[in-house]
């Protein structure tokens, strides 16, 4: 997802177009993730089949999660 400025922005503009990336990526991808569980649960699969198939969306949403507060983070510190 891209950004345009008409002007360079300033940091605390680019900081919080970093947030609200982050934070958009971790909507889709708990989306997802909720959406494969479901799937799993529909298809009949044992607990450990569903935390194996799902596995890729976990790491995905735990490093969309420490970017976003990361970013959330580098927000308050510059306010």
């Amino acid at each position: 997802m891209n950004i345009h400025v008409s002007s360079a922005p300033s940091i605390s503009e680019r900081q919080i177009c970093d947030f609200a990336r982050n934070t958009f990526v971790v909507d889709i991808l708990w989306a997802t993730f909720r959406d494969e569980l479901k799937a799993c649960a529909d298809m009949g699969l044992s607990a450990a089949d569903a935390i194996e198939k799902t596995a890729r969306y976990m790491d995905a949403l735990d490093n969309a999660v420490d970017d976003a507060q990361i970013a959330g983070r580098k927000l308050q510190a510059s306010h």
